[in-house]
Protein backbone atom coordinates (compact mmCIF):
# COMPACT_ATOMS: atom_id res chain seq x y z
CA UNK A 1 0.00 0.00 0.00
CA UNK A 2 1.22 3.91 -0.77
CA UNK A 3 0.06 6.31 1.91
CA UNK A 4 -1.25 10.03 1.67
CA UNK A 5 1.74 12.45 2.43
CA UNK A 6 0.26 14.34 5.52
CA UNK A 7 -0.56 13.39 9.00
CA UNK A 8 -4.09 13.31 10.10
CA UNK A 9 -3.25 15.22 13.10
CA UNK A 10 -1.36 18.23 12.09
CA UNK A 11 -0.99 17.72 8.13
CA UNK A 12 3.04 17.84 7.93
CA UNK A 13 4.23 15.74 5.31
CA UNK A 14 4.86 12.29 6.04
CA UNK A 15 7.90 11.66 4.12
CA UNK A 16 9.28 13.71 6.60
CA UNK A 17 8.97 10.78 9.16
CA UNK A 18 10.35 7.62 9.24
CA UNK A 19 9.48 3.78 8.99
CA UNK A 20 9.73 2.01 12.00
CA UNK A 21 8.93 -1.96 10.93
CA UNK A 22 6.29 -1.79 8.77
CA UNK A 23 4.68 1.67 10.11
CA UNK A 24 5.05 4.89 9.31
CA UNK A 25 5.92 7.71 12.55
CA UNK A 26 4.98 11.41 11.68
CA UNK A 27 8.24 13.54 12.30
CA UNK A 28 5.91 16.51 14.56
CA UNK A 29 4.65 14.63 17.59
CA UNK A 30 5.72 11.07 16.66
CA UNK A 31 2.12 9.60 15.38
CA UNK A 32 2.26 6.16 14.29
CA UNK A 33 0.31 4.48 11.27
CA UNK A 34 0.29 1.16 9.87
CA UNK A 35 0.74 0.19 6.18
CA UNK A 36 -3.32 0.30 6.01
CA UNK A 37 -3.11 4.38 7.09
CA UNK A 38 -5.46 3.70 10.51
CA UNK A 39 -3.16 5.33 13.40
CA UNK A 40 -2.01 2.65 16.25
CA UNK A 41 -0.32 4.82 18.38
CA UNK A 42 -0.40 8.41 20.25
CA UNK A 43 2.33 9.42 22.24
CA UNK A 44 0.99 10.41 25.58
CA UNK A 45 -2.59 8.97 24.78
CA UNK A 46 -4.06 5.67 25.15
CA UNK A 47 -7.49 5.91 23.42
CA UNK A 48 -7.33 6.43 19.62
CA UNK A 49 -10.10 8.04 17.74
CA UNK A 50 -11.30 6.19 14.89
CA UNK A 51 -11.22 9.02 12.29
CA UNK A 52 -7.38 9.41 12.87
CA UNK A 53 -6.40 7.69 9.98
CA UNK A 54 -5.13 8.91 6.57
CA UNK A 55 -5.29 7.82 3.10
CA UNK A 56 -3.91 4.59 1.78
CA UNK A 57 -3.94 3.34 -1.97
CA UNK A 58 -3.22 -0.11 -3.54
CA UNK A 59 0.59 -0.84 -5.36
CA UNK A 60 1.86 -3.29 -7.98
CA UNK A 61 5.93 -2.84 -8.23
CA UNK A 62 7.00 -4.14 -11.43
CA UNK A 63 10.32 -2.87 -11.52
CA UNK A 64 11.48 -0.03 -12.48
CA UNK A 65 8.21 0.94 -11.62
CA UNK A 66 5.60 1.17 -8.56
CA UNK A 67 1.93 1.91 -10.10
CA UNK A 68 0.06 3.08 -7.20
CA UNK A 69 -3.83 3.25 -7.96
CA UNK A 70 -5.56 6.64 -6.40
CA UNK A 71 -9.18 5.44 -7.70
CA UNK A 72 -12.25 3.25 -5.72
CA UNK A 73 -9.53 0.21 -4.24
CA UNK A 74 -12.38 -1.95 -5.93
CA UNK A 75 -11.87 -1.12 -9.29
CA UNK A 76 -7.95 -1.70 -9.12
CA UNK A 77 -6.97 -4.26 -11.81
CA UNK A 78 -3.21 -5.15 -12.21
Amino acid sequence: MALEDRCAHRRLPLSMGKVIGDDLQCHYHSVVFDCTGACVKIPGQERIPRKMRIKSYPVVDRPPCVFVWMGDEADADE
